[in-house]
């Protein structure tokens, strides 16, 4: 019971004997006459005691990160199913670590690894908020597309540290005015020292730009005496590559004969009524628009003809003369139409 209890909150048992040890010290020395300020206040023993159970956490943390990449290097050459990406992240995840593109938590410690080895590259303190901070101007928060470039800021609460970032993580340099991004990518950011140590890292995946249109759009139209129907057979968008997201389909909007077009729908239907014309049907010209949500648009166009008026009511005797109501018709004109 005692053992799981220790598990459970993380308590390394070396530690806790390190620390009831030096406890135990610091009631002899306040029996001996040592002062309170000596044995609790800054640079205290008690100080010391603490700082030591971080460094045991700390190392806890750092063997079981190594224990792990030292699995995967002896997998690196044994199992044919080994990559530097997917097969990295699975196991190091399995073993209850988190890990993004370089950087792993291990109880909150933060680390780098290599991957190409994979090893160990840097070990940094315990991970804090706001220590390196990426902001979206103007203010855009990192899930809402656009096919627009972004504007990012870095922002650190440590100034007495140099902020560097980088695009590639191998070109560092001194951070001074806004970043422009004009396609998806990462962009690495560190605190530095004097003397070039690393105090912390962090990458902000920038990956909600779409510049590329719908790739494909298909319609089907469906004429009738007076009407069109348009239904949307077949709509996809540009697939995502490294530079450009696929933001997925939005809406659709409709038009005929270069009239208004529709507002912007979801609805992949549409139809057009009161199209009168001749007996023979009216020519019309349906176009048909789709954008996905990075407002990136594809415009197709189709050809069609209503269908013939039924011309049981048409004689050659006793004509009249009707002019049908040509508002919002693509095309208008007399008919002579015999009444019943």
């Amino acid at each position: 019971m005692k053992n799981n209890f220790l598990s459970k909150y993380g308590i390394n048992k070396n530690a806790i004997t390190l620390i009831s040890l030096i406890i135990t010290v610091i009631l002899l020395l306040i029996l001996a006459g040592v002062t309170i300020n000596l044995t609790i206040g800054k640079n205290s023993i008690l100080q010391l005691a603490q700082e030591t159970r971080l460094t045991y956490t700390k190392q806890n943390a750092k063997e079981k990160l190594e224990l792990v990449l030292l699995e995967l290097q002896m997998n690196k050459t044994t199992d044919e199913k080994y990559n530097e990406n997917d097969y990295i992240d699975t196991r190091i995840q399995e073993n209850g670590m988190k890990i993004n593109e370089n950087i792993v938590l291990v109880d909150d410690y933060k680390f780098i690894i290599d991957r190409t080895i994979p090893q160990i590259a840097i070990i940094l303190g315990k991970e804090k908020e706001g220590n390196i901070k990426f902001i979206y101007n103007p203010s855009l928060h990192d899930t809402e597309w656009t096919n627009d470039r972004l504007e990012i800021t870095i922002e650190t609460q440590m100034p007495q540290y140099q902020l560097q970032y980088s695009l590639d993580n191998q070109n560092w340099n001194n951070y001074e005015e806004v970043i422009i991004m004009e396609q998806n990518g990462i962009i690495y950011a560190r605190l530095i020292n004097d003397l070039y140590e690393v105090i912390d890292y962090s990458i902000e995946k920038v990956t909600n730009i779409d510049k590329e249109a719908p790739i494909t759009l298909e319609i089907a139209l469906t004429p009738a005496k007076t009407s069109v129907r348009v239904d949307i057979t077949k709509a996809e968008d540009a697939k995502a590559t490294i530079i450009s997201g696929e933001s997925g389909i939005a809406e659709y909007r409709y038009r005929i004969n270069n009239e208004t077009w529709s507002n912007w729908t979801t609805d992949t239907f549409y139809t057009f009524n009161e199209i009168y014309g001749d007996l023979a049907g009216v020519d019309c010209i349906i176009d048909v628009e789709v954008k996905d949500k990075a407002e990136n648009i594809k415009k197709v166009s189709s050809n069609t003809k209503t269908t013939c008026l039924n011309t049981t009511y048409y004689t050659k005797t006793r004509w009249t003369t009707y002019r049908f109501n040509c508002s919002n018709r693509c095309l208008c004109r007399l008919y002579y139409y015999k009444s019943i």
